[in-house]
């Protein structure tokens, strides 16, 4: 996709013209915005361009009307999407803009943790232990020196059949399992059990759910990707993306990797992310842990 030329000031003033044309008679009592990406940006500065330009040549507030604005990433780049009330439905309005160039602060690492021809989906490390969620079991490892052993496994259907493309969450507390996996939950310590489940989970305070019959996440209102991660380290709360081979977070070089990333994902550490990348060279499925090293 090309590179939108126009500043998030630009986008800020574009998206609020449409947002007058929409509103038509008065401007909103009150404008809410938030950045729901990772970029960092002053979103102050953007509300107060929403602010002046809706409120340019209009009438007096009416108290009708109210913006609700987010600052998003997406697969084409960040994007400014606004939404106000038009009776019935919600009007959306959205502008592409290009992200500031910024001084890298940080520098993201990557750990190996083990590799294997079987798919990953998700896995859970706890000192000496590892526990690997494959697409019908949960395979248990054991550290010794320096090899995994397998200790351990875990079968478990799924109460629906799974995508083409699998994908699934792993959480582990207090010896009970539970898998997310998309249309089925499952859980146990011994044995696994799985039902038809599409509720939704929390994850860094964030409501997660697998799109019915997908394998796609639904991602709350203003946030866009397919993978969900936070780390927080001494650089503070950031949200990691990955495109192909690389992955991204606000302040950063990208962290080129071996292959394509098949799972991004937030890990029981909260200063690291849990990683699987398809390597095509040794058509190994290569898990890692992602961590984020302050530079400055």
């Amino acid at each position: 996709m090309p590179v939108c030329a126009q500043s998030v000031e630009e986008a800020a003033e574009r998206l609020a013209r449409k947002i007058a044309v929409t509103l038509r008679i008065a401007p909103p009592i009150a404008i809410s915005i938030e950045n729901r990406s990772g970029l960092s940006i002053l979103i102050e500065r953007v509300r107060a361009i929403l602010a002046r330009e809706i409120n340019k040549d209009t009438a007096a507030p009416s108290g009708s009307a109210g913006v609700t604005a987010y600052i998003s990433d997406s697969a084409s780049g960040p994007l400014l999407i606004a939404t106000v009330d038009c009776g019935e439905s919600p009007c959306v309005s959205m502008e592409r803009f290009r992200p500031e160039a910024v001084t890298p602060r940080a520098s993201l690492t990557l750990r190996p943790v083990i590799a294997q021809p079987a798919p990953i989906l998700d896995f859970v490390l706890g000192g000496d232990s590892l526990s690997v969620l494959e697409t019908n079991r949960v395979a248990v490892y054991n550290k010794s020196g320096d090899t995994w052993s397998l200790t351990r496994s875990l079968e478990f259907t799924s109460a629906v059949p799974m995508p083409r493309d699998p994908r699934g969450r792993l959480f582990l507390l207090d010896d009970t399992y539970e898998i997310r996996i998309p249309g089925s939950t499952c859980t146990g310590a011994a044995t696994l059990v799985c039902r038809a489940d599409e509720s939704t989970w929390r994850e860094s305070g964030i409501e997660l759910a697998w799109k019915p019959r997908r394998n796609v996440l639904a991602l709350p209102d203003g946030m866009a990707g397919n993978d969900f991660a936070q780390i927080n380290s001494g650089c503070g709360l950031s949200r990691l993306n990955a495109t192909g081979n690389r992955i991204e977070a606000a302040g950063t070089q990208p962290l080129i990797l071996n292959g394509t990333v098949v799972a991004l994902w937030s890990s029981e550490t909260p200063a690291e992310a849990t990683l699987v990348v398809f390597n095509p060279s040794t058509h190994a499925y290569e898990a890692s842990r992602v961590a984020m090293r302050c530079d400055r």
